[in-house]
């Protein structure tokens, strides 16, 4: 697929976004970590796997995986996510502790759901829990040298060092990391820094996340044009107000490059 056949295939969108058929006028592409660049490795649910298991209380995934869903979706509706926790890093672990603490109460006695809490937090921030998506370096490498590239990503200060064992800082110019920068997704002054660093303005940049909510809302907060990534192609760009994308490998065929 092409520029123009993407532009066909995706009218509705292509009329409300005018940049899209202005491509050339993209002077920076802004990415998110999670889910958009890395996913957890094997999964998240097999790592508190290992870690209960290296603590002592083998568990089966399945049981994992459903107390992981119950937790996930606490999470997700507690509000915490907009309350700033990832502006900070002894929130961030903090929030993790309790996430896992949560999980292993399921399957722990009482006096070990902290020190399995702790396996679960150590596994999961180790540099070797993450692994690129396929579609992530082909494309990076089309856009390196086009575009400015960023990232703006909700994350504790050790994101560095888990993009630098992965090769992937020496392609990008900006990065600003939520807990560094006391700020966290939406809020618009992470992304204006971003574009401050990038010496752009938000009229001339997009940014590419796999969340409404942070990604989406964020950049249009500060003027970005947002593409929303969603690899389960449950969502659509009508729906959606933005370009919608499956795969990273589309971010070159929306800039024509």
């Amino acid at each position: 697929m092409n520029h123009e056949d993407w532009l066909a295939a995706n009218q509705d969108i292509a009329n409300k976004e005018p940049w899209l058929h202005n491509p050339q006028s993209i002077r920076a592409v802004l990415f998110d970590v999670g889910f958009t660049l890395l996913y957890p490795y094997p999964s998240t649910a097999a790592l508190i796997q290992s870690a209960f298991a290296a603590s002592g209380f083998p568990t089966s995934l399945t049981d994992i995986m459903r107390s992981l869903k119950r937790e996930s979706h606490r999470f997700e509706t507690s509000g915490m996510i907009l309350d700033g926790v990832w502006a900070n890093d002894k929130h961030i672990q903090e929030m993790w502790i309790d996430f896992f603490s949560a999980i292993a109460a399921d399957f722990v006695p009482p006096e070990s759901v902290h020190p399995c809490a702790m396996e679960a937090l150590q596994y999961s921030r180790g540099q070797n829990a993450w692994k690129i998506y396929d579609d992530v370096v082909e494309t990076l490498e089309k856009l390196h040298g086009n575009v400015t590239l960023g990232i703006v990503s909700d994350w504790s200060t050790d994101l560095g060092a888990i993009l630098r064992k992965h090769q992937l800082l020496r392609y990008f110019d900006v990065l600003i990391i939520s807990a560094a920068h006391q700020k966290a997704k939406p809020d618009p002054r992470l992304f204006e820094t971003a574009l401050e660093r990038a010496n752009a303005l938000g009229d001339y940049a997009i940014y590419i996340g796999d969340s409404y909510l942070h990604d989406v809302l964020g950049a249009r907060a500060s003027n970005i044009h947002p593409v929303l990534l969603n690899r389960g192609k449950t969502a659509d760009s009508k729906t959606m107000g933005c370009p919608v994308i499956s795969s990273l490998a589309e971010v070159p065929i929306l800039l024509d490059l």
